[in-house]
């Protein structure tokens, strides 16, 4: 039985469970779309992440997994919105998705980094150890914008509220420019002096 990439089952869990947030550190962009995250990525697990202009300030988010012959993708809005001094990106559902899930909060928040030889790698909340979850849970449950922005800014500065996904992801272009560049180069066989021999004597009999 194949299993679901773990990049996308950790986010899949997340958004439904209730490691998610009713608010976003600000539902307001503080900075327009990065350009350089737009496109294809292929996920080092057999994932794809396509990032693609939804308007000037959100991006339109799928990601597409294989489990055996059965595709998942799951469809997401995205927005850059500062919290705890960090640029951060708040993934939440569309709205055609978000209308099946009512009741389950909608905000995962997120950073990202851009590597060496056009690599993404990604971070999201690390569910198993939130910090200061335990003093603020009470705040958190009330779910109101103010709380959990009190919240945001003492706990996502910490090193341990973000933690990396497993995958890593390469853009398209540049996975197959790469692919190309590795596969060995076609040298055309030379003729053998029999063969070039041969071809001059066929020429001069022609004559």
């Amino acid at each position: 039985m194949k299993l679901l990439p773990q990049g996308l089952v950790l986010i899949l869990i997340l958004f439904l469970s209730g490691c998610l947030f009713d608010h976003p550190g600000s539902e307001k962009p503080s900075r327009k779309l990065d350009e350089m995250l737009l496109g294809v990525w292929d996920g080092s697990n057999g994932s794809e992440l396509t990032l693609s202009r939804f308007d000037a300030d959100h991006y339109k988010i799928e990601m597409t997994a294989m489990s055996g012959e059965v595709q998942t993708t799951i469809h997401l809005l995205g927005h850059h919105a500062a919290a705890g001094g960090k640029d951060v990106v708040w993934l939440r559902w569309t709205p055609t998705e978000q209308n099946s899930r009512k009741k389950l909060p909608k905000w995962l928040p997120c950073t990202y980094a851009l590597g060496v030889n056009d690599q993404l790698n990604i971070s999201i909340p690390n569910e198993e150890k939130l910090p200061l979850i335990d003093q603020a849970a009470a705040s958190i449950e009330k779910g109101t914008a103010e709380a959990l922005g009190d919240y945001y800014k003492a706990a996502i500065p910490r090193d341990d509220f973000f933690h990396p996904l497993p995958t890593r992801y390469t853009r398209r272009d540049k996975r197959a420019k790469q692919d190309r560049l590795d596969q060995p180069a076609i040298v055309p066989e030379s003729k053998s002096e029999s063969e070039m021999n041969h071809q001059s004597k066929s020429k001069e009999s022609s004559r």
